[in-house]
């Protein structure tokens, strides 16, 4: 099976950011070793969907927290366990996985699908991902010292 390209995920980044005029400086790295970064160098973490795509999301999510600043403030978002949505992609999964990623994204391309949408799509279809209790993950925040609010 392959996988939705990086390069994918860095233009969608920067797309959006000149679409909000956001400066963004991206850095290509290992998610689950931000060991170039020291403790508490960040105000604000965010991890929206990646995490639970990595081999070691729990690694990566005690090393996020790591280089978050006391005070600081993490928004986050994993895939959740239970319910009926991405059961369904699961089985979508097991049919696309005898295409490849480039030749889905054109079709839907051709189609007139927006670039969010095909983005969503192929990430739901075709990347790797680990589902996750909600209680799972906040033992790990207030084990770090951190403190949650929804």
């Amino acid at each position: 099976m392959i996988f939705p390209k990086l390069e994918y995920s860095l233009d969608f980044l920067a797309n959006q950011a000149q679409r909000y005029s956001v400066d963004v400086k991206t850095i290509e790295q290992d998610i689950t070793n931000l060991s170039n970064f020291k403790d508490n160098t960040f105000d604000f973490v965010a991890s929206y969907g990646v995490l639970h795509h990595s081999a070691d999301p729990l690694k990566g999510l005690k090393e996020h927290l790591r280089v978050l600043k006391p005070n600081g403030v993490m928004w986050m978002y994993f895939y959740g366990a239970g319910g009926v949505y991405w059961d369904v992609y699961d089985i979508f999964r097991d049919v696309m996985s005898k295409y490849d990623t480039e030749e889905v994204r054109s079709i839907l391309f051709m189609l007139g699908i927006r670039e969010g949408l095909i983005y969503t799509f192929l990430d739901n279809l075709f990347a790797p991902r680990i589902y996750f209790k909600r209680e799972a993950i906040e033992k790990i925040v207030i084990e770090s010292g951190c403190s949650i609010q929804d």
